[in-house]
């Protein structure tokens, strides 16, 4: 039996890894991808310090908003660094090994939305590219500066300020994809996102396999 390949989705919040899956999830430009599930390291971070937070500062952490997550996000980080740091890094994405590979059996494509950490000698990455046999992909969102220089949408924080460089390192694909947020052509922004998508998903269905088995890294898509 063919079992579904496995997707890590890495890059600094705001980078826009969830966007990436919902269009891999619902654009046509990717239907060789489907069917498609959804799966999250940070759920059980959430689903751990959902009642203190909301019980302590009223905010769902399931339904936010960006700048409310902000408000709570030390939070967050602190129990799920303490939590790595006792299992060696393990702790939360091991939860997950067992869903996963149920998942596979019924789903052509499985993708994990935020691999953050590449800390330890047997970290996020090696779970992804190793034990589940998949590939590691690093998204930036990307803008000009006013200098004219091309930038990447800065860390949140110290722990992706350090991981995030090693991560796109270790990466099996890299898409930098330029900040539409302020593109008022609905036309356009459509045509720049179907462009990413689709060259994605012919690498996934046609090359992934191939380049990861030549050793081979690191295709780069820039929209």
């Amino acid at each position: 039996m063919k079992i579904g390949q496995v997707f890590g989705l890495s890059g600094v919040a705001g980078a826009g890894k969830d966007l990436f899956y919902s269009l891999c999830e619902t654009h046509p430009c990717a239907s060789s991808l489907w069917p498609v599930k959804k799966f999250s390291i940070a759920k059980s971070l959430k689903d751990e310090c959902f009642s203190f937070i909301y019980e302590n500062y009223g905010i769902n952490i399931n339904d936010c908003t960006w700048e409310e997550k902000n408000t709570v996000r030390k939070i967050l980080v602190a129990h799920g660094e303490i939590k790595r740091e006792m299992s060696k890094g393990t702790h939360w994405f091991e939860k997950l090994t067992e869903e996963i590979s149920e998942a596979r059996k019924t789903h052509k494509t499985v993708f994990i939305t935020d691999i953050r950490f590449s800390e330890y000698e047997y970290d996020e990455v090696q779970w992804v590219r190793d034990t589940l046999d998949g590939f590691l992909v690093h998204i930036s969102r990307l803008k000009i500066d006013d200098t004219g220089a091309i930038v990447s949408h800065p860390p949140v924080n110290l722990a992706e300020k350090e991981n995030d460089p090693k991560l796109a390192t270790a990466s099996d694909y890299e898409l930098g994809w330029k900040d539409i947020s302020e593109e008022k052509d609905h036309v356009q922004k459509q045509k720049k996102l179907s462009k990413a998508i689709d060259k994605f998903s012919r690498w996934a269905h046609y090359g992934a396999r191939q380049y990861k088995q030549a050793g081979r890294k690191h295709k780069i898509t820039h929209i």
